[in-house]
């Protein structure tokens, strides 16, 4: 069995062994997609803003987030012009009880 996921399976960064550790101390137990996508998102918004005059205007953050490229603890992401994510997607397989990454899929 495979699923297409975002996160790949075995992520090796150091920052998301930090995310996990640092998940795992609070709540004795590894991190959830919903939990990576919630600490993904204040670091999109946080480069965004930096890159904003201060203060921070709706339509300077507006521009910062389509005009980016961010680094995540997951990878690289971008935002459309319509404000979508776009970021890599992988297939995972299952077997004996493990994923196992089959690769990054493509628009091709």
């Amino acid at each position: 069995m495979s699923i297409i996921t975002f996160i790949a399976p075995n992520i090796k960064s150091h920052e998301y062994e930090w995310f996990a550790s640092r998940i795992g101390e609070k709540f004795n137990s590894g991190p959830t997609a919903r939990s990576v996508r919630a600490y993904e998102a204040v670091q999109v918004i946080a480069q965004a803003m930096k890159k904003c005059p201060w203060p921070v205007c709706a339509s300077d953050l507006k521009e910062a987030l389509t005009d980016t490229e961010f680094e995540t603890l997951i990878g690289k992401i971008f935002l459309d012009e319509y404000g979508d994510v776009v970021r890599p997607i992988y297939e995972v397989v299952i077997e004996n009880g493990e994923f196992h990454n089959r690769g990054e899929l493509t628009a091709d």
